[in-house]
């Protein structure tokens, strides 16, 4: 069947196989099974609940990805090409659901492969291929929990400096007054995204505002040379903690008594 990708989309993710040792022709084997469907902005591409037999690769455009939560939803990601959407899945009755729901945020091009095609590509892989893949997926999965827990701790400002960071490293262009987000995205969209209020977002884009870290320009978001925060790494933080000390076990167990 195959599927036009571009050469860029191709090259980030080939980029990332390559940091777990996992051949991309692997990649390029799916590609070749998948079909193309496109949204207008604004289209439903699955609900929560769905049938999640199918794997869907975002190629083209932006996509909001919900958490449904007792009749309102948060906005877990943004979603960029070369990103995967429907992952995120769970086993009933009906057979595999989805979890979250995706929304196109602006005109999108996906890619649709079959959870069966992928199996089939798998059992061709011999044993040491397999354990890389499932190493591979154990990191970045754990990257992706780390990441939401990490931020469920801090202050709503500071998952907003954080949220704001990881949609310029993903969507950022560099211009003359720092990193511009291409995706429009309101205050309500940032609420959803830091689980907060949207008062408190207009306060704290207010501050940053005024400390001339954040600016606007035709509804989108600049983050300024003088935010500081843009240039630290949440991760790196793990392996040099401010102190110089680590957290003895019996202090964390201590902290999870309490």
């Amino acid at each position: 069947m195959g599927i036009e990708c571009t050469d860029e989309i191709k090259k980030r993710l080939h980029q990332r196989l390559a940091q777990h040792s996992i051949d991309p022709e692997l990649l390029d084997s799916i590609v070749e099974q998948a079909m193309t469907v496109s949204y207008p902005a604004g289209a439903v591409i699955f609900l929560q609940g769905s049938s999640a037999e199918f794997l869907i690769w975002l190629l083209k455009g932006v996509v909001k990805v919900y958490c449904p939560i007792e009749g309102e939803r948060i906005l877990a990601r943004l979603a960029g090409p070369g990103e995967l959407l429907g992952q995120v899945n769970f086993l009933n009755g009906n057979g595999r659901r989805q979890l979250f729901e995706a929304h196109a945020a602006s005109k999108c091009e996906v890619a649709v492969v079959s959870r069966d095609c992928i199996l089939r590509i798998m059992e061709k892989l011999d044993k040491p291929e397999i354990v890389r893949l499932l190493d591979a997926l154990n990191t970045m999965w754990s990257e992706v929990v780390f990441w939401y827990v990490t931020l469920l701790g801090l202050s709503y400002r500071t998952r907003l400096e954080m949220v704001l960071k990881d949609l310029a490293s993903r969507f950022g262009v560099r211009e003359k007054r720092g990193m511009l987000i291409i995706p429009e995205l309101s205050q309500l969209d940032l609420a959803e995204m830091i689980g907060s209020s949207r008062p408190m977002v207009s306060r704290l884009v207010k501050e940053m505002t005024e400390r001339g870290e954040l600016l606007r320009y035709n509804k989108k978001h600049i983050i300024s040379d003088q935010a500081e925060w843009l240039r630290t790494d949440i991760m790196s933080g793990i392996f040099e903690p401010p102190n110089g000390k680590r957290p003895s076990p019996r202090l964390i167990v201590s902290n999870f008594a309490a």
